[in-house]
């Protein structure tokens, strides 16, 4: 199911709890893709997949959200390639600058939607919100995010940070592990993603583990590939 600003809050949340578990979600995913030197481009509601359960702990596999579709993602340094105006962020209307910080402004729109419905329906999201000054702690999430400088947001990682706090998910001792290694496997991809991509099958032999590593590396690797060939 994809997000909707104007659905119901889904049952047993709040909205604010509904806000901070796609806060978490959405933010998590941008942090792995900004580790990784790309940036999504068009973070929106229509790009944004609930899932049915709430999580009850900060791990990639209990997310309550997932954040989809690279086709106007960039790789760092790229030109950007589109994306929706609703979500914009001022340096990108004005000069077509992309960056992290783009994605979150984005993030804050739509965190803002879903705070406040008056929020959603409006034209200008982004001066609804502003003109609202919401209370709490997720507004001050969105203040932040909304912040017409890019230096005056927060990183990705300091939103999922707050928002597995807001929602008091159990830290799991083998994430730190977990988010090591992908760091490592993100690395490798940046810098292989052109050979990687050239490489369309694993090899029937390989199982296990080391199998779904290289689809995973392979299809990352395309993706990548084809950022830089474009």
């Amino acid at each position: 199911e994809h997000l909707d600003p104007l659905a119901a809050v889904p049952k047993g949340r709040t909205r604010a709890g509904h806000a901070a578990i796609v806060a978490h979600a959405v933010a998590r995913g941008l942090a792995e893709l900004h580790d990784a030197g790309v940036w999504h481009g068009d973070v929106k509601p229509a790009n944004v997949i609930l899932h049915p359960h709430d999580p009850t702990s900060d791990a990639c596999d209990d997310r309550g959200a997932t954040l989809i579709d690279l086709s106007l993602a960039v790789v760092a340094g790229g030109q950007a390639r589109g994306g929706t105006a609703r979500y914009a962020a001022p340096e990108l209307r004005s000069v077509g600058e992309i960056g992290p910080a783009a994605d979150l402004y984005a993030l804050g729109v739509v965190l803002a939607e879903l705070m406040d419905p008056k929020v959603a329906e409006a034209p200008d999201p982004a001066s609804r919100a502003r003109e609202a000054r919401g209370e709490g702690e997720i507004a001050g999430w969105i203040e932040a995010l909304l912040a017409r400088s890019p230096g005056g947001r927060p990183a990705a990682t300091w939103i999922a940070d707050r928002a597995a706090k807001y929602l008091a998910l159990r830290a799991e001792e083998s994430e730190g592990a977990h988010a090591r290694r992908e760091l490592v496997r993100r690395a490798y991809l940046s810098v292989r993603a052109n050979e990687i991509a050239g490489c369309a099958k694993v090899a029937d032999s390989v199982v296990g583990p080391p199998r779904e590593w290289l689809e995973r590396a392979i299809g990352m690797g395309i993706r990548l590939g084809g950022l830089r060939g474009k």
